[in-house]
């Protein structure tokens, strides 16, 4: 049996569920060859569960993959490499099997044993499931089984007095072996062709982007060595080790900490007064003032909007580009009702868009209306804003009380992206600093700008 070794290049949200397609996809390019090798695990399971049975934890992780993170495809991508391998191992051989039974039928001239042989003349299903559960059954009868036993123990005791090499006397099976070398290489053929689709010909590339990274290296130059950077948890020590500063958030358990929920809700708020608030109190306060202050919800909250205690080293916001796509964990994790529970989770809808006109978008088979400011004329805009390296170049009102915004974001001369985002989202403070490049002068100063990969604002205590 053969196995294909697949590693998911991705790691999903804790408790956010796949599909078995979007699972699949991580082990080949395409989800044709996994069902397949999945069809065939299953019958391993069903037919060879004992031979499997020390893998059974591995492949419970593997299956984790369906209702967990991505990252557990990596623990069932080999079954489905055995799966496969087991599959073409039955094909080949019950191939062989046929073409040895139609060979012994031609080669059986007499008539009592032909008579004999139509009575052990079994279907073609019979001889695929006596493969599959290597319960093999014979073509000739009880006696000439055992002149056939009688004859091998002749043999035997022949090549015992036979002296020489030690091949002779013996008979070979050609069949057998030819058998064995076709499954051998037709096993190597197969997978070789099939290479192009694994992780056989996948090189990874770096885990974060390289010019997000020489942003980093810039930032270090930028701030004062006793500086600590408010960021989301995912790029924390990346951070850490490229410029050596402090960060409020890493990818250990300061992510499980209470102050995540906090930073969160600072870069959805509408109020850059709240953000400022939370970013004074984290630093001051942290994980202890808020269990100190945890008595109440209206308590915490009183805690946290007032801060008594001025930072004593200087702290800067740092937004990077990965955060688009992890906004709608960010916004899962800060719209958290802390009295109620529950969250309003929002996010970026990112659009392709394939031709653009004074008069009309078209983006994923949706037509826009840029004159009357409508999709596919049922959903309305409020409002297009057109983002050059970071700023609003321009911003088109429809006239609509409701409706949601049109972003699009220019990087030099590049369409970096098109979003669809609505009210809030768009209102949020990581939207207005980071996208826009617009934000309360009073309370921030923006540092360094490299957009559309990272932007840094000094927090103004």
């Amino acid at each position: 049996m053969a196995g294909v070794v697949a590693v998911s290049a991705y790691a999903g949200i804790g408790g956010v569920e796949f599909s078995v397609v979007e699972s699949f996809y991580y082990v080949f390019g395409t989800v044709y060859w996994d069902w397949i090798g999945f069809l065939g695990l299953f019958g391993l399971v069903v037919f060879k569960w004992r031979l499997l049975l020390p893998l059974f934890p591995m492949l419970a992780l593997g299956l984790l993959s369906f209702q967990s993170s991505n990252r557990f495809i990596m623990y069932l991508a080999p079954f489905i490499g055995i799966g496969l391998g087991w599959l073409l191992q039955l094909g080949i051989e019950w191939t062989f099997l046929l073409i040895k039974k139609y060979i012994d039928q031609r080669g059986l001239e007499d008539k009592e044993v032909k008579g004999n042989r139509l009575k052990a003349k079994v279907s073609l299903w019979t001889s695929f499931y006596s493969l599959v559960t290597e319960t093999h059954l014979e073509s000739t009868s009880k006696d000439n089984d055992k002149k056939v036993k009688g004859d091998s123990y002749k043999i035997k005791d022949e090549r015992l007095k036979v002296k020489g090499p030690f091949w002779e006397g013996r008979e070979i099976d050609w069949f057998g072996l030819t058998r064995q070398g076709v499954l051998y290489l037709g096993m190597g053929v197969f997978f070789w062709i099939i290479s192009g689709q694994t992780a056989i010909s996948f090189v990874p590339g770096p885990s974060i982007n390289t010019r997000l990274y020489a942003t980093f290296l810039e930032v270090k130059k930028q701030v004062p060595d006793n500086s600590a950077l408010l960021t989301w948890w995912d790029y924390g020590y990346a951070i850490t080790d490229a410029t050596g500063l402090s960060t409020f958030q890493d990818g250990g358990g300061l992510q499980q900490r209470p102050s995540t929920h906090f930073t969160a809700r600072g870069l959805i708020s509408s109020e850059p007064e709240e953000l400022y608030d939370i970013i004074q109190f984290l630093a001051t306060e942290g994980n202890r003032g808020i269990t100190k202050n945890n008595t109440s919800p209206e308590a915490l909250m009183t805690a946290v909007r007032n801060p008594s205690i001025k930072p004593w080293d200087p702290i800067y916001l740092f937004f990077t580009w990965d955060m688009n796509g992890k906004y709608g964990a960010i916004s899962k994790l800060g719209s958290w009702d802390i009295v109620n529970g529950g969250s309003k989770p929002r996010g970026y809808q990112n659009w392709a868009c394939n031709k653009i006109t004074n008069e009309e978008m078209h983006c994923r088979g949706a037509k826009i209306d840029l004159k009357v400011g409508k999709i596919n004329n049922q959903v309305a805009l409020k409002r297009m804003v057109f983002i050059l390296d970071g700023k609003v170049l321009r911003e088109q009102k429809f006239g609509h009380t409701q409706g949601y915004t049109l972003q699009m974001l220019v990087a030099g001369k590049q369409i970096v992206e098109v979003q669809l985002i609505d009210e809030e989202v768009y209102r949020s403070n990581y939207n207005q600093m980071f996208l826009l490049g617009r934000y309360d002068g009073e309370l921030f100063e923006e540092t360094y700008n490299a957009f559309p990969f990272s932007r840094l604002f000094r927090v103004k205590f």
